[in-house]
Formats: C-alpha cells, sequence, structure tokens
C-alpha cells in the first residue's frame, strides 16, 4: 500500500528564510540516491540551484518570502511492490493532479532502501496566484491521499487502508 506522508518546511529565523526549503530540494536530489538524477523530474529546473531560484523568484514576486517555505510529501511502497519506473510514474502523476501548473515542484525517487519512495518538494507560494498553500486538518485524509489512492488503483498497486483510530502512519 502506498503511503503519503506530508511535512512543512519551515522558515529559517536566522539568515536566509528559505534555508530549509534549499537544503530540502538538495536532499531528495541526490546523486547517490537517484542513480544519478535519472529518477528526478519536476517543472521549475533542471538541478538544485536553479529550482531554488525559481522557487525563491515566486516568493518575491508576490511578496512572500517569510512564513512557511514549502512542503515535502514523501510517497512510500512497501518493499517489492513497486520499482524505480512505476514510483517515478506515480510521483510525475500526483504532482500534475494534485498541484498542477499552480506550484514550483519538483521529486525524486529514492532508491536507496528496500522500500521504493519519492520525494515532493513544492513551493508555498503559487506561482499563478500568489496565494500560500494552505493545509487544513484533514486534508491529508480527504484531498491528498485520495489521489495516491487512485494512482495505486490505476497500476494495480495496493491502497492505503486508514485506520481511522490508530492514527498513525505505516513505516517501511
Amino acid at each position: 500500500m502506498a503511503v503519503t506522508v506530508l511535512r512543512n518546511l519551515k522558515e529559517n529565523k536566522k539568515g536566509n528564510p528559505s534555508q530549509h526549503l534549499k537544503n530540502a530540494i538538495a536532499y531528495i536530489l541526490n546523486p547517490e540516491k537517484t542513480e544519478d538524477g535519472l529518477w528526478c523530474g519536476g517543472n521549475c529546473g533542471m538541478d538544485a540551484a536553479e529550482i531554488y531560484n525559481n522557487m525563491v523568484a515566486t516568493k518575491t514576486e508576490f511578496g512572500k518570502r517569510w512564513g512557511r517555505q514549502g512542503y515535502h510529501f514523501v510517497i512510500s511502497f512497501p518493499p517489492g511492490e513497486a520499482n524505480e519506473e512505476l514510483t517515478y510514474k506515480v510521483g510525475k502523476e500526483f504532482c500534475e493532479k494534485y498541484l498542477g501548473n499552480g506550484y514550483d515542484y519538483c521529486f525524486a525517487v529514492h532508491n536507496d532502501h528496500a522500500h521504493m519512495h519519492c520525494h515532493i518538494i513544492f513551493n508555498s507560494v503559487n506561482r499563478i496566484s500568489g496565494y500560500k498553500y494552505r493545509y487544513i486538518d484533514g486534508d491529508w485524509e480527504k484531498k491528498i491521499q485520495p489521489v495516491t489512492d487512485e494512482l495505486c488503483r490505476k497500476y494495480n498497486l495496493s491502497e492505503l487502508k486508514f485506520d481511522r483510530e490508530k492514527k498513525k502512519g505505516k513505516s517501511y
């Protein structure tokens, strides 16, 4: 079953407000985890510096350099359920469906563990409207995980069976 986890990237209170965003982009694009960038994609650049600069340019254009800087999704599969190519497809299609053209994003499949997983980093500021992404409690269950589950059905992967009582993430 594919599990989607969401984390936010807060502003750095000292110095560069987007330092955490910059570090997260560099982490997910790490060539050692992505077969030298083979399993990377996105809509705002080809390398970490270009992606980061484009995200900061969007923030600057709308006067929103401070506050939450971005978001980090991870879509994970149990060991043996998905390979790099399939994980890449799911990550790419998730970004296209959930984020569309509104947000700068990059994604990368990491194959450095027994379980395949796709990291997605996206800008907190919408590049068309200038509005900040807003996560409301319950969005994961109502809006985010359903997109992942839909893609799992499309590719004959197992869906997440959410246990509302436990409200605890699945760890591979």
